[in-house]
């Protein structure tokens, strides 16, 4: 009788556990009007997002603000990246102009171009609320990448212990910082670097982080897929439904997410997501069948069980069901 008791209350352990193992995402897709293709890079606080997006002019940035689309561009630029914003607007990225690439940072309506050593090419990711900006420098030769950490109107230069190339990405308002170094992802926090590798990925890069140390970013799958993920004590993936490809770049502190995905049809396209919570009456009646399995007849217990399994399934919302799509194309990552 125990061991029967036992195996009911792990049944219903795995019922609840199935209802809630596999978060799912509500996606809201981003486009530009006019746009050839559109890649939402951060988002702050205040649901402002950056990103870039093409058309007939060239490339260019942007920031969509309470429903609106603002162009954001570098004056004399050719092209113009932003990647992250703080909650005071501050906007930070990358430009190319006639001498080659810069960083910048965009403040109270001005942009400052970001200095870093003589002949090297700099790249602004992301920026906190106390101003501090993450990002990269590489020399044209030979070409090693290393992270820099602008605070207090000095620079520090970093790099992963071991690595050849280092990129941060993201920093949130503890000061952790994440990136990738090589083929793996990083998170630097109190001076101390922990990887960051989804499950069987070949690739993985962690992009941005929130006050609550939740992460996100991207990895490349053993058949050559890219997913976006959702790190918070274990990877969960995000894939945008139809898609062929996912990557997630920001994600501020309620947990919204913005990147961009990959149709074979349509090209390229920015996506907010949120995460969709299971709901309670799922766990509420896996609850139940554990009660009612106490006092049931054995054969009456397996089929409750039986029973209650069919029915999450059943009631699961269309819209919390996962959808891999087709993603039989490879593609490259559009955020740089």
């Amino acid at each position: 009788m125990r061991k029967l008791r036992i195996l009911i209350a792990a049944a219903s352990l795995v019922i609840m556990g199935a209802a809630r193992a596999q978060s799912e995402f509500h996606f809201s897709q981003i486009d530009v009007p006019g746009a050839t293709f559109t890649v939402a890079n951060g988002i702050n606080n205040g649901q402002q997002i950056v990103g870039r997006f093409g058309n007939s002019t060239g490339e260019h940035g942007f920031v969509y603000s309470g429903g609106s689309f603002t162009t954001l561009d570098v004056p004399g630029s050719l092209s113009t990246q932003p990647f992250g914003i703080n909650d005071a607007g501050q906007i930070v990225g990358r430009f190319t102009d006639s001498t080659g690439e810069h960083g910048f940072l965009y403040s109270n309506g001005s942009f400052t171009r970001l200095n870093l050593p003589v002949g090297a090419i700099n790249l602004a990711a992301d920026v906190n609320n106390a101003g501090q900006i993450v990002g990269r420098w590489v020399f044209v030769n030979p070409g090693a990448q290393h992270g820099f950490l602008y605070s207090g109107g000095s620079y520090i230069t970093f790099d992963v212990p071991g690595s050849v190339s280092t990129q941060p990405f993201g920093i949130n308002d503890a000061g952790q910082i994440v990136g990738r170094a090589g083929e793996q992802g990083f998170l630097l926090s109190g001076g101390s670097y922990t990887t960051l590798s989804a499950p069987a990925a070949s690739f993985t890069e962690g992009v941005g982080i929130n006050d609550a140390g939740q992460i996100v970013g991207d990895f490349t799958d053993s058949v050559g897929i890219s997913h976006g993920f959702l790190y918070n004590g274990g990877y969960i993936p995000i894939d945008m439904p139809g898609a062929f490809a996912t990557y997630a770049y920001g994600i501020n502190d309620a947990g919204q997410v913005v990147g961009a995905f990959g149709n074979s049809s349509t090209g390229t396209h920015g996506f907010v997501a949120v995460a969709v919570p299971e709901p309670p009456s799922f766990a509420l009646l896996a609850a139940g069948l554990m009660s009612l399995g106490f006092c049931a007849r054995r054969p009456r217990r397996v089929w409750l069980i039986r029973q209650a399994a069919e029915a999450i399934r059943r009631r699961r919302p269309a819209s919390m069901q996962r959808h891999d799509g087709v993603r039989s194309a490879p593609f490259r990552n559009p955020r740089l």
